[in-house]
């Protein structure tokens, strides 16, 4: 219906692109057969045609009489095919790292694509052929903190008269402005500093989010000490730091606020599933001044939120899409949570989304599935799923270019939506092969929750298949699993794989992955299956169990972050109580 309004429309304002002066195309009649069929129905198509320069005079016929008609017309055909043509990413080329890639940005012209990396690296490529163009050098760079592990967690860039700097953040608490073509490097410190007098928590220095606005001349960074601060990199001000957030801070953006009447505001997308609004381009006036949020949206609160991005920040209808440890792509304005869209494979056990980026009308987002979706705004609805050869850490979309960044020494994929930029046919099926475990779950049909329906509780009702409280399962009992969570409930269909049943149960009550295979025999047992020959698919890591006084202190070093106990012990669990790095990998 309308692809059928998009076409006719089209036809319309083609036809006076062709020739402005002719009245038989600069009126149309409402009453005709095929408009009024297949343009009329359609909510927003007359209102398109009047943006264009018709008007309504009360009768059926709708005439334009302004000037530059042609140039209105050729616009909304632009506008239009941006809008409602479906475009495809083909593979363009690789750009190779050592370690995961953890940053991703492209350029305003397209040109050149910035990465940062878990083995110190900040680079910037030449887009189109994947060419490194140049590295920040080795002793101005980042370094290894006491404690942890070494790497750079975020990047940006922004060009002001016409020279380029590039900004990073890692695991060392440094934030670092770079300008490559003078090869000028300015280091800045803030992060992981306590706040009040509380404690100072564990890895708090770590930077892991940036965003810049030359526009506006600035650069915000987001940390796990739970704030932001605003760095004043031209000048010598101080910086301006905003919190205390509820959690660590996973990803930040810009954003039009009009309700708040301010042309450009700050928002930190946190662990504790919120999304927190400052006023960015606020000065604090004294030293260590704290600038609180002005507002705090709590509708994803119950999962980790890990990346946010804005469709625009210079438009007043401009959108925030968030990734979260759900699996769920958000999608909000200023003010509410609008709709999901469940992107990770019910089977997955781990459907954490790590990132998240936007570009004009086109959102992407990826995560531990290893399966990259590009969906449309604001309707979330998918254009293409791309499989990868593993999980995906970061991304970076524009009008031509889509870059994945992946785990381990996979490196960044570079697509295009450009056919010219298309790779050899040998990469692509290389691509293919490496990255055949991801490509059934690349089939996997995508929910889309409107309203509440997007807030977590929602997701796990959607997820688990049915209604709970035993209607319209074949199945459900009590289950206590000795835990002192009390007594819960478990659900479940004939036919529905025991692996998968248990693997929700846990997730959903947040329960350590170790009982899965415990629950699998009971659901066997209750529903008269036959034990299944391997259920590997919930064995837990091999672990090391620490000490009950080791493992109290490690849960607190998490907790600090502003994670709460039942999430921080799930965590450990996971990462077979490895180390707090490894936890900490896991939820942020």
């Amino acid at each position: 219906k309308v692809s059928k309004a998009v076409a006719t429309i089209k036809k319309l304002l083609e036809n006076i692109m062709k020739d402005v002066n002719n009245e038989k195309f600069r009126q149309i009649k409402t009453n005709n057969k095929v408009i009024a069929s297949k343009v009329v129905p359609v909510d927003g198509a007359l209102d398109l045609l009047m943006a264009v320069g018709f008007e309504n005079d009360g009768s059926e016929i709708l005439k334009a009489n302004g000037d530059n008609l042609d140039l209105q017309a050729k616009r909304a055909v632009v506008l239009l095919d941006e809008a409602f043509t479906i475009p495809t990413a083909h593979l363009c080329t690789v750009l190779t790292h050592t370690q995961t890639v953890r940053g991703l940005y492209i350029d305003d012209d397209n040109k050149i694509i910035g990465s940062a990396c878990l083995d110190n690296s900040v680079r910037i490529w030449e887009a189109s052929t994947g060419s490194c163009q140049k590295e920040l050098p080795q002793g101005t760079g980042h370094g290894r903190p006491a404690r942890s592990d070494p790497g750079v967690l975020c990047i940006g860039m922004m060009t002001k008269d016409q020279e380029l700097s590039v900004i990073s953040g890692g695991r060392d608490g440094l934030v670092i402005h770079w300008k490559p073509m003078q090869e000028q490097v300015i280091r800045f410190l803030g992060h992981g500093e306590a706040v009040g007098n509380g404690p100072r928590p564990t890895n708090a220095q770590n930077v892991s989010c940036v965003c810049c606005a030359s526009q506006y001349d600035l650069v915000i960074t987001g940390g796990w000490d739970k704030t932001a601060i605003s760095w004043d990199t031209i000048g010598d001000a101080p910086a301006t730091r905003f919190g205390v957030f509820g959690a660590a801070v996973n990803g930040l953006c810009l954003a039009y606020d009009a309700a708040a009447t301010l042309n450009v505001c700050g928002v930190a997308a946190c662990g504790d599933g919120c999304l927190y609004f400052f006023e960015a381009a606020k000065k604090a006036t004294m030293p260590g001044q704290l600038l609180p949020p002005y507002r705090t949206l709590d509708m994803a609160a119950g999962t980790v939120l890990r990346a946010i991005a804005c469709s625009s920040y210079l438009q007043q209808d401009c959108s925030l899409v968030t990734a979260s440890n759900d699996g769920v792509l958000r999608l909000w304005n200023t003010s509410q949570l609008v709709r999901g869209a469940a992107l990770a494979s019910p089977q997955f056990e781990t459907p954490f989304l790590y990132t998240v980026a936007v570009a004009a009308n086109r959102a992407a987002a990826a995560g531990d599935e290893g399966v990259v979706t590009v969906l449309q705004l604001p309707s979330l609805a998918v254009l293409q799923r791309i499989p990868m050869p593993g999980p995906v850490w970061s991304l970076a979309l524009s009008s031509t270019f889509l870059v994945c960044g992946c785990e381990d020494q996979l490196g960044s994929f570079v697509f295009s939506y450009d056919p010219k930029y298309k790779a050899a046919d040998f990469l692509i099926a290389n691509h293919q092969a490496i990255s055949g475990a991801a490509a059934q779950r690349a089939k996997h049909s995508v929910t889309i929750l409107n309203g509440d329906a997007a807030r977590p509780a929602a997701v796990r009702q959607a997820v688990g298949g049915g209604v709970s409280m035993g209607q319209g399962y074949d199945f459900q009992f009590p289950v206590d699993l000795g835990t002192g969570d009390g007594e819960l409930q478990i659900q479940w269909n004939n036919g529905d794989d025991p692996t998968d049943v248990a693997t929700r149960f846990c997730l959903t009550n947040r329960l350590p992955t170790g009982h899965v295979n415990e629950i699998v025999q009971f659901i066997q047992q209750a529903s008269g299956q036959a034990p299944a020959q391997d259920s590997s698919g919930g064995t837990p890591i091999p672990t090391n169990i620490p000490a009950p006084s080791v493992q109290a202190d490690m849960i607190a070093q998490i907790t600090a972050l502003g994670v709460d106990e039942a999430r921080a012990r799930d965590a450990l669990d996971r990462a077979g109580w490895a180390s707090v790095e490894a936890a900490v990998h896991l939820l942020f």
